[in-house]
């Protein structure tokens, strides 16, 4: 007979709805790429992943089919050194 045990994970105020408070996305001139490419909807975001996409969601909710998510990790700050910590957040857009 199959043994059919389930383990779940529970805490204090886990049926309450989490509210999230909405985020302004702010461009740093200094890291964009909108110089060279004035047209580019492409966006390189700092951030937790949900707060993210919450920032995304005004704007993009309805005309996007995919938000790629990839995770990185930075040495001072740079960009493009990549590690295998997954600290920094890369979301990708892709059009509808």
């Amino acid at each position: 007979m199959a043994n059919n045990q389930k383990l779940e994970l529970t805490w204090l105020g886990k049926d309450k709805e989490i509210k999230i408070e909405p985020r302004i996305l702010v461009e740093d001139k200094e890291k964009s790429n909108c110089k060279n490419d004035p047209n580019t909807e492409n966006m390189l975001i700092h951030e937790d992943n949900l707060l993210a996409l919450k920032a995304l969601e005004n704007k993009y909710a309805g005309n996007r089919d995919h938000f790629f998510i990839f995770e990185v990790s930075t040495v001072d700050e740079n960009p493009l050194i990549y590690h295998y910590t997954y600290k920094k957040t890369t979301i990708y857009l892709a059009e509808k």
